[in-house]
């Protein structure tokens, strides 16, 4: 007979394990976060991120006066209309073509700000996450040794250790092998009542559509004998 207290450690190790890998796959994420938003920080400088955007609105600017000037120049050769229509289409395309870059840059300015304070959140915390992670790492590689002693479960069951204990606990099953084949059952039969609700939604879903669709189709024949 297995000893009562030695399984209730033994749960109690496995639901411990499992809460700390939780912890450090959240910890772990949060360093994702940080790399990406360092390499989005680093990738996007400044002087090349903004550049491009400014010169294209002075080279814009300068195209519009010169363009402006010189249509000053050829009135004498147009008539007036032609000038007016001209002088138009110029404005118009630059104007179009200035406010364009400049709402990209506005845009690129946010975003840049958003991507720097994301990055200095996430900087100001890592030095905490990393330290977290080697503490949790080292809890779990401890608690792991410990559950390894025991030699109740395997493995690939160690994360499931505390509901599998309970059916001894609750003396629904005698041995770690029944308490595993009992969960393995229900555990298959659950997922086969979730399959068939799944399937029945469907089903549900793809009558009322049909339902839907039928009620459309018996309006518009109404509507067209009624307009007749």
């Amino acid at each position: 007979m297995l000893d009562h207290n030695m399984l209730c450690r033994y749960s109690q190790l496995c639901l411990t394990r499992s809460n700390l890998l939780n912890k450090l796959n959240d910890l772990k994420y949060t360093a994702n976060k940080y790399s990406e938003a360092k390499e989005k920080v680093d990738k996007h400088k400044p002087i090349i991120y903004f550049g491009w955007k400014i010169l294209t609105l002075f080279v814009i600017v300068i195209i519009y006066i010169l363009i402006k000037n010189n249509l000053k120049i050829e009135t004498v050769h147009y008539s007036s209309s032609l000038y007016q229509l001209l002088h138009t289409v110029s404005n118009m395309t630059c104007g179009i073509a200035f406010l364009t870059i400049f709402i990209l840059l506005v845009v690129s300015v946010i975003s840049r700000i958003t991507d720097v304070n994301t990055y200095k959140t996430y900087k100001k915390i890592m030095p905490d996450v990393i330290l977290d992670i080697t503490k949790t790492e080292r809890s779990i590689n401890s608690i792991s040794r410990e559950l390894a002693s025991y030699d109740l479960l395997p493995v690939c069951y160690w994360h499931l250790g505390h509901y599998i204990i309970q059916y001894i606990l609750n003396r629904r099953a005698d041995t770690i092998k029944e308490a595993i084949n009992l969960y393995e059952t229900e555990y298959r039969q659950d997922m086969q009542f979730r399959n068939q609700m799944e399937a029945l939604n469907r089903i549900n879903r793809q009558l009322y559509d049909n339902k839907m669709v039928n009620a459309a189709g018996f309006a518009m024949v109404t509507s067209s004998i009624i307009w007749k």
